[in-house]
């Protein structure tokens, strides 16, 4: 009985270490692109849930996996102006961009 229960325990550890992992992942991988004052600029693999102060007006590209919030302030605060999903490529103006898992 001792041993089914050790056997059980290191089954459940083992099992929530793996469906857990995946969580702590904490950077988009890839690349986002944004034009700056016409300078070509890039970000890569930025970590979730940070704000990023960088002011962009031009072309923005999300080469990322994962969703980028784009705001009208560096501190991004309030309401996003605008999203970008993986793949898409927009002219758009901002102060600040934060990844989201």
């Amino acid at each position: 009985m001792r041993r089914r229960t050790t056997l059980l325990g290191a089954t459940i550890a083992g099992l929530t270490l793996a469906l857990l992992a995946p969580l702590g992942a904490g950077a988009a991988e890839g690349y986002f692109y944004y034009t700056s004052n016409g300078a070509l600029k890039f970000i890569k693999d930025p970590h979730d849930d940070e704000c990023l102060k960088r002011e962009g007006n031009g072309h923005a590209s999300n080469e990322t996996n994962k969703t980028v919030f784009l705001y009208d302030n560096a501190q991004c605060l309030g309401t996003p102006i605008d999203s970008m999903r993986p793949g898409d490529v927009e002219s758009i103006s901002f102060a600040g961009l934060k990844f989201l898992r």
